[in-house]
């Protein structure tokens, strides 16, 4: 049997290897150089690396491959015009990060505004702050958001209930919205300008000298996209020359930034290192739940679009026959054979989406013996479930149903209970001891076995006085100060559960709504096809207007589709958010 060529990373080798089927023949690389050798025979790649220029460098190389995948979010470092030439196919980790990385763009404008920094640095000097370092309120500040994609929504979603205003920049129109060629006009009327856009030859350094001079000197720039989008030289001297007062930098140019840059130093450049997309404990389980919905969907979308084109397909014969009786024009039936090939295109383009789905569903698909399998086309769903809402939880439900589950409040609680043991152990150490001693003892003597001596009892009475108790009185001082650092720790994490499980409501409900709104759609649709179809029939319309409307319901059925998978991803972020399925 002929064996399908992998080549991939060797540091994740002992993850992928026993998992892979047998079809596989995989090879590892543990250097460029390695990879290099490699790619030319690479069917299929996960050429990931830290350099995208040698990333790009090794995928240039795989002429032979078929299948590209990555965990990155963006496609910076893919040669795409080269993979598009030879029929590759591309999945990667688009949206997986994009919840953790919104929430860190409002914990990066938090952290400006009330000057966080210096809290923590008085917390180490251990220096009682009379005053707040910041007092910038985000309510009722205007921010700029640059990329409107799963981040970018997700960014100004999160930062509504902070009363901040957002502008958003987009190609489209739309309300609190600027096209390309206008938001650098405005940029002097914002405090906050965020990018979440990719990195693309057009976005690269997009923000240089003339936009940050445009900025307002009391404004913050928040970069969470790449840091090719930023001039960086013309930044740190925006910085040092306080232009603007302060950037918020998740990624930079290089990474990791070298120890001896300047942007180190100054105390206006809050740099994260990358690490937005990596504050989260449940990727991989929203990777697999957003992996099967959009499966389904791509798959439900499909079968629309053939069904749409069966129906041009069974009209061109009547058509054939009513223009050889005269009864309408021969452009009729080329008009309609168009829309045949037009809608033939769609389904080529739907047919091609589902199977990119598939091979990204196969990631976390497996069966009895634990090898990845590709899902077939006949393990598709006719339908997705009905979308129903659970019981909507109140406060004191939250508590009972989710306090106990969630592991990260039980880690906690665990963690407070072993201080407080250690707690009471440091506290005996300090205490004076006083034991009570017994004991019965019997001298055999020195001389033959009948030289016996009489039984001995004694009894005492110890009493210890620690004198020295500097140690055991240290050790209860951390113990407290642990404990209350556990005591907030509870507080917090029990608050942090109930916004997430509310927020998680609050989307699963407008995924509800939104669906509900889809679907009347479709049947209002459908509605108007069947009269238009009617009237055709009739020769009260024309073809064009029958056309109109039965574009009108694909679309309207594709919309549906999408609600629907955007419904049950946000059922599954919910029962994660409350936990339902630990519970027994």
């Amino acid at each position: 049997m002929t064996k399908t060529k992998l080549v991939m990373s060797g540091l994740v080798r002992p993850l992928i290897e026993p998992r892979l089927p047998d079809w596989i023949e995989p090879h590892f690389f543990m250097s460029k150089e390695e990879a290099l050798e490699l790619a030319p025979q690479a069917e299929i790649g996960w050429f990931d690396m830290y350099d995208k220029g040698d990333m790009a460098t090794v995928i240039g190389a795989a002429t032979q491959m078929k299948w590209l995948n990555s965990i990155y979010a963006g496609v910076d470092g893919m040669p795409l015009a080269q993979l598009n030439a030879q029929g590759c196919v591309v999945t990667n980790g688009a949206g997986i990060n994009a919840i953790t990385i919104a929430e860190y763009v409002v914990m990066g404008m938090l952290t400006v505004a009330k000057n966080y920094r210096e809290v923590v640095r008085a917390q180490e000097r251990r220096e009682w702050l009379l005053d707040s370092p910041g007092k910038v309120e985000l309510a009722g500040s205007k921010a700029l958001l640059l990329g409107y994609g799963a981040i970018g929504k997700l960014i100004a979603e999160r930062l509504k209930p902070f009363g901040v205003d957002v502008t958003v920049v987009r190609r489209s129109a739309g309300p609190n919205t600027l096209t390309p060629d206008q938001w650098r006009a405005q940029l002097g009327e914002y405090d906050w300008v965020i990018l979440a856009v990719p990195a693309t030859p057009e976005t690269d350094n997009m923000i240089g000298a003339a936009e940050l001079a445009a900025m307002k000197p009391s404004a913050t720039l928040i970069n969470i996209a790449r840091g090719s989008v930023v001039d960086q030289d013309a930044l740190v001297a925006a910085l040092q020359a306080k232009h603007i007062a302060n950037a918020f930098l998740d990624v930079t140019t290089p990474e990791p930034l070298p120890a001896d840059h300047v942007l180190w130093t100054l105390d206006n450049a809050h740099v994260t290192m990358h690490l937005s997309g990596r504050a989260q404990d449940k990727m991989f389980v929203r990777s697999a739940t957003r992996s099967y919905y959009q499966w389904a969907a791509a798959g439900l979308r499909e079968s629309v679009a053939r069904e749409q084109l069966k129906v041009a397909e069974d009209r061109a014969a009547a058509l054939t026959e009513q223009a050889k009786k005269g009864m309408v024009a021969p452009i009729v039936v080329t008009d309609n054979e168009r829309l045949i090939v037009s809608r033939q295109l769609i389904v080529t383009q739907a047919r091609r989406r589902f199977e990119a789905a598939a091979l990204e569903l196969s990631l976390f698909y497996r069966g009895p013996d634990d090898q990845p399998i590709t899902p077939a086309r006949e393990r598709l769903p006719k339908d997705l479930p009905v979308a129903e809402l659970p019981e909507r939880l109140g406060d004191v439900s939250l508590l009972e149903a989710v306090a106990e589950l969630r592991p990260e409040l039980r880690r906690v609680r665990l963690l407070k209970e072993k201080v407080e043991i250690d707690l009471r152990l440091a506290r005996n150490a300090t205490l004076p001891n006083l034991d009570l001693t017994f004991g019965i003892t019997r001298n055999q003597g020195d001389g033959p076995y009948t030289d016996v001596r009489r039984d001995e009892s004694r009894a005492g009475l110890e009493f210890r006085l620690p004198i020295q108790r500097n140690e055991a009185l240290g050790r209860t001082q951390v113990s407290e100060a642990e404990l209350r650092r556990l005591e907030q720790d509870l507080y917090f994490v029990r608050d942090r559960i109930r916004v997430e499980v509310k927020d998680g409501w609050s989307a699963l409900a407008a995924a509800h709504e939104l669906l509900g709104a889809a679907k009347r759609n479709v049947e209002l649709s459908a509605i108007l096809v069947k009269a238009e179809q009617t009237r055709f029939s009739q020769g009260a319309t024309d073809l064009l207007a029958l056309q109109i409307r039965e574009q009108a319901l694909l679309e309207a059925q594709f919309s549906e589709v999408t609600a629907q998978a955007d419904f049950f991803t946000a059922l599954a972020d919910y029962r994660a958010a409350i936990a339902a399925d630990l519970k027994k």
